[in-house]
């Protein structure tokens, strides 16, 4: 048995199938458009996210220090440093002076006293910097206080900060110095 269409054979035209030049044009300078305005956000939200977790790693970096201390029952020390093109902090013990580092990581006098070692590459576009009289505090082995007592500031390049602020008691708070980010209170 035949099957005729009849629509076909009276000339009117079949449906179309898929989208013009045009269409597929208009789509990709719509998609154009939304990536255009999206894209500077979604780099704000990177950035901000990378501040925040680098703040919350050091936090838990100086709670971890605080326990090596005192279950070794030795003094560790906690040094943040800047350079040119990275800056970083150092957990080690020995001698307050002993190690520092930079953009390559640890430089320690004494081979091994190193522990831990954060290097934040100025292209992570995050530094982390001390407001204290020195840059190296020590924690005391006993009860885990800390001297002299510290403020390491996360900045990020879009002017955001983050202070993480150890008291002599060795507990850390985080705040920042604009109105409220990140859901912290202002400094």
């Amino acid at each position: 048995m035949r099957v005729c269409n009849k629509k076909a054979s009276l000339g009117f035209a079949q449906q179309q199938i898929g989208m013009t030049l045009v269409e597929v044009l208009v789509v990709l300078a719509l998609l154009a458009s939304l990536t255009a305005i999206a894209l500077p956000s979604f780099k704000e939200f990177i950035i901000n996210r990378r501040l925040e977790n680098r703040a919350i790693a050091y936090v838990t970096h100086m709670n971890w220090a605080r326990s090596l201390a005192v279950s070794r029952n030795q003094p560790v020390n906690l040094r943040i440093s800047g350079g040119e093109s990275a800056s970083c902090y150092i957990i080690f013990h020995g001698p307050v002076n002993d190690c520092t580092c930079n953009a390559y990581g640890a430089v320690c006098n004494t081979p091994g006293n190193e522990q831990l070692v954060v290097v934040l590459p100025h292209s992570e576009n995050i530094r982390v910097s001390a407001r204290t009289e020195s840059a190296t505090t020590r924690i005391n082995p006993t009860q885990g206080m800390i001297s002299p007592t510290l403020t390491a500031i996360f900045t990020a390049d879009n002017g955001k900060a983050i202070h993480n602020i150890s008291n002599i008691l060795g507990r850390t708070r985080s705040c920042s110095p604009e109105r409220p980010n990140f859901g912290l209170k202002i400094c």
